[in-house]
């Protein structure tokens, strides 16, 4: 039963640790769409300014 139960804990870490994974991707994915919004809203200024 104790192995049972150590399994059943490694296999709940290994889900964590996968969760945790897929929330860092989800927020590295988040900042790369932030950043690009970033991207699209400067290159217009830069723009502007030259054309001044």
């Amino acid at each position: 039963m104790f192995d049972l139960k150590s399994i059943v804990l490694n296999v709940k870490s290994v889900l964590f640790n996968i969760k945790s994974d897929v929330l860092d991707i989800k927020s590295a994915v988040f900042n790369i769409k932030h950043n690009r919004l970033d991207i699209t809203s400067i290159i217009p200024v830069q723009i502007e300014k030259r054309n001044q």
